[in-house]
């Protein structure tokens, strides 16, 4: 009863790709006329997407494992807690990654934050005059 819905998803990561192109493609076109702000919004968008893009491979990829069918993931480096590159993850390591996260989690919301109280002054700029 849930592959339908993994397949869904699955489908749903191509339009986040299909979505990616064409942002960086507008952000190409725009680097010689845009302004920093909008290239760092358009940059900032980019990351978004790929945010998104990553939820949906982890939903997809564990939700799949547990609902559907073994992956046989046992001996994948990243299961046996190990990068590509051979190094092994410590508690450390993964503490400053969970850190790491939770600050991009804390920008994103000031970056939501500050845009939410800009178009708030923007509309009451607009409303006095």
């Amino acid at each position: 009863m849930q592959l339908p819905l993994y397949l869904g998803l699955i489908v749903a990561q191509g339009v986040y790709v299909i979505l990616f192109v064409k942002e960086l493609i507008h952000l190409i076109h725009g680097a010689t006329s845009l302004s920093e702000q909008l290239i760092m919004l358009a940059v900032l968008g980019l990351i978004d997407v790929v945010m998104i893009s990553n939820l949906l491979v982890m939903v997809i990829v564990g939700g799949y494992e547990t609902f559907v069918s073994r992956l046989n993931l046992q001996g994948h480096p990243i299961v046996v807690g190990q990068t590509q590159a051979g190094a092994s993850y410590t508690q450390a390591g993964v503490m400053w990654q969970t850190i790491i996260h939770c600050v991009f989690i804390l920008s994103a919301i000031g970056i939501a934050w500050t845009d939410s109280l800009m178009s708030q002054a923007a509309k009451a700029n607009k409303a006095s005059h």
